[in-house]
């Protein structure tokens, strides 16, 4: 008590204060300034511009506070190692509103091994880890930041890595986009059914494949080819039975496009040519699934595909349909072929040039049809070339008939008046 200095008198502090705001006032003596406050010494140099807190800056310079090391699933660069990428993070981004992961709060605030070391790893399918660093700029952003998805497979590997780490409003954000995207453009549901494939979304499997059945899988073939039959079928199940033949072409693209290379083909073509389904089978789907019949020994079909084939008999001797009746070569004229030739003469590459490929090819398209199903074609197609020939006959007759009647009508019409001589006789020429 006795060392507190004596409170100084109002008028006493009113007069301290007045003289320090003086004593601080630039006064010039001869010209100079004599006071100076806004020195900051040698600091002044080193200072750098600011930038927001980003795990895209170098670790030193954002003073980042953990590692995220993302592995892809399956793939190696060539060493028999995986394919890594590692990100340098801040905990308290990725635990903090407004776009906090559940997974990085729980093992910040509890002792888990991870937290020792600092870094965490994930690892992941490919499509995950090139959409993790759009994931990061999300967690990243101000509460106003929206997810910059581009493509299907970007919109489901997100919302698997948001509900595997725990970020809702990022999930929130992949299944908005998702939405719009296939009610806008259906034609985009096969990418998003492939790629749920591969994430074993039930959800979004079951969303894509209704929409691939409403549409009766009227994709392109390099659309088609990428599905696995499980995945195919999934979407052919919600097909309604077609009596158009769009199914069938569907069908023939994707049993074509996939060859007989996987275990599944041959339950695949059973299953996916039933006839409940494929009420009627198209004349351009017609030949390749002829071939697929007779591959996997499938008569009901070959039947079908048989009749098809030949009712449709006008266009026989044109494309594809004139390749159905290509012989067979024997083993001594396949190994004459240009084709062999080629395979076994090195320079024959460089004199032909090359062409672009078709992808994904028909496996089937090559394939012989057996000389006794190439008579059964040509059988059906003549009687129904008959068939059709005496309905036209019957029709051109009675066409025939009719205007007969109406020439003998106009003529007793014409008869009562003068010149009707003269037009019986130009009716008659």
């Amino acid at each position: 008590h006795n060392c507190l200095p004596l409170a100084p008198s109002p008028a006493t502090a009113a007069d301290s204060a007045d003289h320090l705001v003086d004593a601080c006032r630039p006064r010039r003596i001869m010209g100079v300034t004599t006071v100076d406050l806004d020195d900051f010494g040698t600091w002044e140099q080193e200072r750098c511009a600011t930038s927001p807190l980003s795990w895209r800056l170098p670790a030193s310079e954002s003073l980042a506070d953990w590692k995220i090391v993302v592995k892809v699933e399956g793939e190696d660069n060539g060493t028999g190692s995986q394919q890594t990428k590692t990100y340098d993070v801040h905990r308290c981004q990725l635990a903090v509103p407004p776009h906090e992961s559940n997974y990085f709060a729980a093992l910040f605030r509890n002792s888990f091994n991870e937290s020792t070391v600092r870094e965490t790893k994930l690892q992941v399918k490919a499509s995950a880890a090139e959409a993790f660093p759009l994931l990061l700029d999300f967690v990243y952003g101000d509460e106003d930041y929206e997810l910059e998805i581009t493509s299907a497979p970007q919109a489901v590997a997100l919302r698997w890595l948001s509900n595997y780490l725990g970020i809702r409003d990022a999930f929130e954000g992949a299944n908005q986009w998702s939405k719009n995207e296939l009610e806008q453009c259906p034609k985009s549901a096969p990418h998003f059914l492939r790629e749920a494939g591969l994430y074993g979304d039930e959800k979004m499997i079951d969303i894509a494949a209704k929409i691939c059945g409403r549409r009766s899988l009227d994709f392109e073939a390099e659309v088609l080819q990428p599905l696995p039959p499980s995945l195919f079928r999934r979407a052919f199940d919600h097909c309604e039975p077609c009596k158009e033949g769009t199914l069938s072409r569907a069908v023939a693209k994707y049993l074509g496009a996939r060859g007989d290379g996987d275990l599944e083909a041959r339950d695949s073509a059973r299953e996916l040519t039933r006839q409940e389904k494929l009420q009627r089978i198209s004349p351009e789907a017609a030949p390749t699934l002829l071939k697929i019949a007779l591959h996997f020994d499938l008569p009901d079909v070959e039947a079908r595909c048989v009749e098809t084939v030949s009712k449709s008999w006008r266009g026989l001797l044109t494309e594809p349909n004139c390749q159905l009746f290509q012989r067979q070569p024997s083993p001594s004229e396949q190994a004459d072929s240009p084709a062999a030739a080629s395979k076994t003469d090195p320079g024959s590459k460089k004199r032909t040039k090359k062409r672009p490929r078709e992808a994904p090819p028909n496996h089937f398209a090559d394939e012989p049809i057996p000389e006794p199903v190439q008579i059964r074609i040509l059988r059906g197609a003549l009687r129904e070339a008959s068939s059709n020939h005496e309905q036209e006959m019957r029709h051109n007759r009675a066409k025939v008939a009719r205007l007969e009647a109406e020439l003998e009508k106009a003529k007793r019409a014409i008869a009562p008046y003068p010149t009707a001589a003269y037009l019986q006789a130009s009716l008659s020429y």
